[in-house]
């Protein structure tokens, strides 16, 4: 068999895998259960680990759902001046890292949005990499890897559509001694916490139920891992028994989950360069074809140039002495010479420009208190634009007379301010790196910034 045929095989398996219906994995700390063959019979076939079934299940796409042990969460502070994705997920992280260590900087973080409700998912104990690479090894293609609470509570929600748009309702997940508690305010999903039962029964689930004002609230409980039926409560609704050992296959989804085109939360953990957005082929295609006509364009460009320099050649030829024909050559040769020594001065200003210390002078700025937005700097240019959150005005005027002080920045300047409610001041300054700018305008950006001392 010819190495081309062995490689149109393995392309057309690798596109199979990329468009077939993906297997319903639950991810446990003690092993994954499939509920991909199974789920008319609710009897998932369990698997040691999640390598265990993708060297079992080669060539097969799966979507994972990661019980509650594996995940910590947060809602985010409604009065943060905190924009899109990125930065929510920066901010979950500072929190995440804050109260559980240096560990949390290498943590998934998903951040989700459920109607003005901000917050973010984290997952630890398992990394979404290696998850990632263990499919890979196998042929296996991970499609999504999501909270199992986000999939169970839209499950709830098309089976009980009256309790989804009650104005005071709640979801309990039960998984063992671990509850995830949701609260659900007219079909939008308000908060989300972790509980921890004494033991995994009925009386001690009555009681953090009711420590979380769950009299209050119209409550539905499904999940697994307890000791006993139910639940006997006012006001609580016990959607199946408890005691299983295994999540009810109805509370996982299926080939007709709608989960990610509802309002409610649908955070993916698995790093963002492996989810293109919806159109990413067709953008792809149109760059290819514009690409092509660039090309082609640059190409005749350049044939029309060689043509014209060819017919000034020759009207040189023919009206100028030949001395003073070699000596425009000679010229034109220099020129050259000047612009290629000109772009290799420019590279390597790049090469020198002190990345690493012009960040730590920030850092240092800034302190515990400032929590940095966004840093807009180009090698070639010494101007800077840093924008960040300080708790009053004092931080950034700190901020910006520690940067005042650094060796090589000048002109600091505190452009604009902006005081959000509840959430300290927003602020963004500037400044130039490299030579003072009433100095010598041929200095490389960066050239004369010094080593940023250490931080305190």
């Amino acid at each position: 068999m010819s190495r081309w045929t062995i490689e149109a095989r393995r392309l057309q398996q690798h596109w199979r895998t990329r468009w077939a219906a993906p297997r319903r994995l639950f991810l446990r700390r003690n092993g994954v259960c499939d509920y991909g063959p199974a789920v008319a019979s609710g009897l998932p076939v369990h698997y040691a680990s999640f390598d265990a079934w993708c060297a079992a299940q080669p060539g097969c796409a799966a979507e994972v759902l990661v019980a509650g042990d594996l995940l910590h969460d947060l809602i985010v502070d409604a009065s943060l001046p905190l924009t899109g994705e990125g930065e929510i997920a920066t901010y979950a992280r500072q929190l995440f890292t804050h109260y559980h260590g240096a560990a949390a900087q290498r943590w998934g973080i998903a951040p989700w949005q459920s109607g003005a409700t901000r917050g973010a998912c984290a997952l630890h104990g398992v990394e979404a990499a290696v998850l990632q690479a263990q499919a890979a090894a196998h042929g296996v293609y991970l499609r999504a890897l999501r909270p199992w609470w986000s999939v169970a509570l839209a499950q709830v929600a098309r089976a009980e559509p009256v309790w989804a748009a009650a104005p005071h309702a709640a979801l309990a997940l039960v998984e063992g001694a671990l509850v995830t508690w949701i609260e659900v305010d007219g079909g939008v999903c308000v908060a989300i916490r972790h509980l921890r039962l004494e033991r995994a029964d009925g009386d001690s689930l009555v009681e953090a139920l009711a420590a979380v004002g769950a009299v209050e609230r119209a409550v539905i409980v499904i999940g697994y891992g307890g000791e006993g039926s139910g639940v006997e409560a006012t006001g609580v609704c016990c959607m199946g028994a408890l005691e299983g050992v295994d999540v009810d296959a109805r509370w996982v989804g299926g080939d007709d989950d709608s989960t990610a085109t509802t309002a409610w939360p649908c955070p993916d953990l698995l790093p963002q360069a492996v989810r293109p957005p919806a159109l990413a082929w067709a953008l792809a295609a149109t760059g290819v074809l514009v690409l092509a006509a660039a090309v082609g364009g640059a190409f005749a460009s350049r044939q029309a140039l060689l043509g014209e320099e060819a017919r000034l050649q020759r009207l040189a030829a023919l009206t100028l002495p030949s001395g003073v024909t070699a000596a425009l050559a000679g010229a034109r040769s220099d020129s050259r010479g000047v612009e290629a020594a000109r772009i290799a001065r420019e590279i390597a200003a790049l090469l020198r420009h002190p990345w690493p210390d012009l960040l730590v002078a920030v850092e240092n700025a800034g302190g515990d208190d400032v929590h940095w937005l966004a840093l807009e700097h180009s090698a070639a240019q010494p101007e800077i634009r840093l924008e960040g959150v300080a708790p009053d005005l004092a931080a950034a005027l700190r901020v910006v007379a520690t940067l005042a002080h650094e060796e090589g920045w000048n002109d600091v300047t505190l452009r604009r301010t902006q005081v959000a409610s509840g959430a300290g001041l927003r602020f963004e300054l500037t400044a130039r790196i490299g030579a003072p700018s009433g100095g010598s305008s041929n200095a490389a950006p960066g050239a004369q910034f010094p080593t940023a001392g250490a931080r305190p």
